[in-house]
């Protein structure tokens, strides 16, 4: 089932107003892996947590306690959390992951992904 975005970045707490949510690049992200993920595709150093039965992975360093707070309401909520591109430090979505309206994430080929 896919979860449907957040209304607002995770870390800046803005709405979506001009690129894409991003979700996870090699040096930034927030996932909500599932079952089929390897511990071994895991971007280190990051960190994992539980909320509501939901494994979450954040790894970046623009984490504050607001910003994992925000985190932790949207996975509540049943949305999912996501960057900015402005907050993820991209110019370009080349090599991130992103989440479109609907909820489903899309690969932008151009580097490495993180899964």
């Amino acid at each position: 089932m896919n979860r449907l975005p957040a209304d607002r970045c995770a870390v800046c707490d803005r709405p979506l107003t001009t690129g894409v949510r991003i979700v996870a690049h090699r040096s930034i992200g927030v996932i909500l892996p599932d079952a089929t993920r390897t511990l071994g595709e895991l971007i280190v150093p990051c960190h994992v947590r539980k909320v509501r039965n939901v494994i979450v992975v954040i790894w970046g360093d623009c984490w504050t306690e607001d910003a994992v707070r925000r985190v932790e309401n949207a996975v509540t909520a049943g949305s999912r959390p996501w960057l900015c591109q402005s907050c993820a430090g991209l110019r370009s979505r080349a090599g991130a992951d992103w989440l479109r309206d609907t909820g489903h994430i899309v690969h932008a080929p151009g580097g490495v992904s993180p899964h």
